[in-house]
């Protein structure tokens, strides 16, 4: 583990800008320029930052690079204002390697975007582009504000297997989903806790029901199974649309949260027909449906989901 707080990378936690310096690390123990210390000729490293309200310009996690706080409240990570609407502001992995990234992950943190920062629809917060082998995300918030909070997906190089673990974050813009996963029908997903939420129509106001076309998590692509899933604030919880009839979406350990309209949207798509689970879902303070069920003839659920169905 390197301390980013050390020479030479000098990252601070008092609110002033680091510029590039984590992004500068990341380069360094994530590329084998015959450089590196001598570590059996490994490439990658967890960079731990320090305590505090760490402001970074963007940042890529190469090859092997892990970015890890020193808790789950303990750092939080800000975007300076070099992250731009237009751009991403952690992204792990490259997308302009043919290879996937082994090894990256972001853990045991708080991750800020700017709330007034107006945003290209296709930026994120956090985007994580072939990046595989085990725990790629762990106990990490997101504040994406206008932007969105995640998008976990498949790049040149492919993915074969994936899990997250204990993430939250928000996204407030209608129609922009929050989280996206969208990796090849071969990738194998597994997320164990996930809370994304929206916002209200009047923020000012606590009895105000969330905005109109909000979108919790968008399931676009792989074999995927979620537990322990609970959307807030929100007008639609899950959107399912995968791409082909060899994705699948298993969810089980649901609840829905206050302000919540359809918990599930299963769309129109004869391509995943059969291919989505549901079991051991709560309504709680969801106002709408339990499912959407959108494909033709298909019935929507409006109680709580016990016993194990496929739609």
């Amino acid at each position: 583990m390197i301390d980013l707080s050390l020479p030479p990378w000098n990252v601070k936690g008092d609110w002033s800008d680091n510029g590039s310096a984590i992004d500068d690390a990341s380069n360094f123990y994530g590329v084998d320029n015959g450089t590196l210390p001598d570590n059996g000729g490994a490439i990658g490293e967890t960079l731990m930052l320090p305590r505090g309200s760490v402001v970074s310009g963007p940042i890529t996690l190469r090859y092997g690079v892990a970015l890890q706080g020193v808790a789950d409240y303990g750092t939080s990570l800000i975007a300076s204002p070099a992250v731009t609407g237009e751009i991403d502001f952690v992204r792990g992995g490259d997308p302009n390697s043919q290879y996937s990234t082994f090894g990256g992950a972001i853990r045991h943190m708080k991750i800020h975007c700017s709330k007034t920062q107006e945003t290209s629809p296709s930026v994120a917060a956090v985007r994580m582009t072939s990046v595989q082998d085990g725990l790629i995300l762990d106990h990490v918030r997101v504040y994406g504000w206008k932007r969105r909070w995640l998008v976990c997906e498949k790049g040149q190089g492919g993915a074969s297997i994936i899990s997250v673990r204990q993430i939250s974050g928000n996204t407030l813009t209608p129609g922009l989903p929050g989280a996206t996963f969208d990796y090849g029908e071969g990738t194998m997903i597994h997320v164990d806790g996930i809370e994304p939420s929206g916002g209200r129509i009047d923020p000012t106001d606590p009895e105000s029901p969330s905005a109109p076309g909000t979108i919790g998590v968008l399931m676009r692509g792989g074999f995927a199974e979620f537990k322990r899933f609970h959307p807030e604030l929100l007008d639609i919880g899950m959107q399912i649309n995968m791409r082909t009839a060899q994705c699948f979406c298993d969810n089980s350990f649901v609840t829905g949260g206050p302000g919540v309209n359809n918990l599930f949207v299963v769309n129109n798509n004869p391509a995943q027909l059969g291919g989505v689970r549901f079991e051991l879902v709560r309504r709680n303070g969801v106002t709408g449906y339990t499912v959407v069920n959108g494909q033709p003839g298909g019935q929507h659920i409006n109680t709580d989901i016990i016993d194990r169905i496929r739609i």
